[in-house]
C-alpha cells in the first residue's frame, strides 16, 4: 500500500513513521520493519514538526510502499 508521511525515527531494522493522515498532538509513530518496505522515496516537500508522544521531533516527508500483510496484522489495512 503506497502511502504518504513523515519519518521521525530510524534503527538498523525499521523506520518510525508518522502517516500524513495521523499527524496531530501525541501521535505515536507505526515502527515499520525495513524488511516489509517495498519502496521509498524522499519527497520534495519542507521537512515537518512533529509533535509525537515522546516529544517534539523533525519529521523528513516521504512515499512509502508497505507490504499489505503487515498493515493487515498491524490493523491498518
Amino acid at each position: 500500500m503506497l502511502t504518504t508521511g513523515y519519518v521521525i525515527g530510524e534503527s538498523d531494522k525499521a523506520i518510525a513513521l508518522v502517516r500524513t493522515c495521523d499527524v496531530r498532538p501525541g501521535v505515536k509513530p507505526l515502527w515499520v520493519p525495513r524488511s516489509k518496505i517495498l519502496s521509498s522515496r524522499e519527497l520534495d516537500t519542507k521537512s515537518s514538526r512533529i509533535e509525537t508522544d515522546k516529544g517534539t521531533r523533525i519529521g523528513t516527508p516521504v512515499e512509502v510502499d508497505i507490504d499489505e500483510s503487515f498493515l493487515a496484522k498491524v490493523g491498518l489495512a
